[in-house]
C-alpha cells in the first residue's frame, strides 16, 4: 500500500452559521419522523465542511460550471497568480491551502489545478481540490476529485468521510454507507466516523443500527455533543422514549445554551403530554436565539394544545 505523503491541508472551515439542519415540520403524532430528521451536523455550518475533520457537512449546492473554467481563467483576465514559481508544487499546495483559507476559493482552485498538473499521482491534492470545487458548489467535479483521491490511497479515511458526508448530503446514502464503514475500518477508535455512520443509517431507515453507532461514538468520547444529540432522538425514534428523555434532560443541564437540544427536548415533553415542560424549553430556546424556527413552531403548536385543554 502506498505511504501516505504529507502535505499541509487546509484547516477544518468554522463557517458563517453550523448549520442546523433542516427540519420537516409535520405533525405532534409523527414526533419520532421528526427526531429522525433531526439528527445534526453541529461541528460545521450547512455552508461549509470541515475539510479534514470526521464529522463535518458539506455544502452541496449544485453548480454546472465545468472544472477547466474554475482552473483557468479567461484570457482576457490577468493570471492571480503571476509571481509564483509554477514548477513548485509545495509552493502551489500551500498557497491554495491559504487562499481556501482566506475564501478565495476560484483562485485556490487554480493554485491546486496548477498543483494537480505537476504532481497528478498526489491524492493530498486531490482531496484540497474537491473540498475547494465543494464550497465552489461544482459537486460533480468534487466527487471525481474526492473519487480520484482514493484511487491513489484507498485507504485515505478524510476522503473516504468527507465523500460520505458529501453523499448523504445528495442524498444518496446507499452509496455512503461503504465509505463510513471503510473509514472506520481503517480507525476504529474514530468517534466521528460512527457519528457519521449514524446518520447515514438514519437517512436509510435503519434507526436501530443508527442507535449502536450513536452509542459508540459516545462511548469512545462522552462529550461528543452532536453524537450525544443525535443518539437521544434516535432512542425517542425507536420508541425509547424514557431513555431519550433522560439523556436530552442531562445533555440540556450540561449544556444549557445548546438551542437545539432544548428544541428536542421540547417536543419528546409535548409529545408525552408535558405541555407546561415543552413551552418553556421552547421559549428558553427563543430566548438564547430569537427567531428559531423549529421551536417557534413547537411552542405554536404546544400553546395551541394547551389552549384545547393539554397539560
Amino acid at each position: 500500500m502506498k505511504a501516505r505523503k504529507k502535505i499541509v491541508r487546509p484547516e477544518a472551515a468554522r463557517p458563517r452559521t453550523r448549520k442546523s439542519s433542516s427540519l420537516v415540520q409535520v405533525g405532534i403524532a409523527a414526533l419520532g419522523a421528526i427526531l429522525a430528521i433531526w439528527i445534526i451536523k453541529l461541528a460545521t455550518g450547512d455552508e461549509g465542511e470541515a475539510v479534514q475533520s470526521a464529522g463535518t457537512n458539506l455544502p452541496v449546492t449544485a453548480s454546472a460550471t465545468p472544472e477547466s473554467a474554475a482552473a483557468t481563467p479567461p484570457a482576457s483576465a490577468p493570471d492571480p497568480l503571476p509571481s509564483l514559481d509554477t514548477n513548485d508544487v509545495t509552493q502551489m499546495v500551500n498557497l491554495g491551502t491559504s487562499l481556501l483559507g482566506e475564501g478565495r476559493l476560484d483562485e485556490a482552485v487554480i493554485a491546486y489545478n496548477r498543483a494537480k498538473v505537476l504532481k497528478p499521482d498526489d491524492e493530498e491534492i486531490h482531496f484540497n481540490l474537491a473540498v475547494t470545487l465543494t464550497r465552489q458548489g461544482k459537486i460533480d467535479e468534487a466527487l471525481n476529485n474526492y473519487g480520484e483521491a482514493l484511487r491513489l490511497l484507498p485507504d485515505y479515511p478524510e476522503a473516504h468521510i468527507n465523500l460520505g458526508n458529501l453523499l448523504v448530503k445528495l442524498k444518496r446514502p446507499k452509496e455512503a454507507e461503504p465509505h463510513f464503514t471503510e473509514a472506520i475500518k481503517i480507525n476504529p477508535e474514530n468517534s466521528a466516523s460512527y457519528n457519521n455512520l449514524g446518520r447515514c443509517l438514519v437517512e436509510l431507515g435503519r434507526m436501530p443500527e443508527a442507535v449502536t453507532n450513536f452509542t459508540e461514538a459516545v462511548r469512545l468520547n462522552p462529550d461528543f455533543l452532536e453524537a450525544r444529540h443525535n443518539l437521544a432522538n434516535a432512542l425517542l425514534s425507536t420508541g425509547r422514549a424514557q431513555e431519550g428523555m433522560t439523556n436530552l434532560t442531562e445533555i440540556v443541564r450540561q449544556n444549557p445554551t445548546f438551542v437545539e437540544g432544548r428544541y428536542s427536548l421540547g417536543l419528546a415533553q409535548l409529545q408525552a403530554g408535558q405541555v407546561d415542560d415543552s413551552i418553556r424549553e421552547f421559549e428558553e430556546a427563543l430566548r438564547i436565539k430569537p427567531g428559531f424556527q423549529p421551536a417557534q413552531i413547537g411552542l405554536e403548536r404546544a400553546k395551541a394544545r394547551k389552549a384545547a385543554g393539554g397539560k
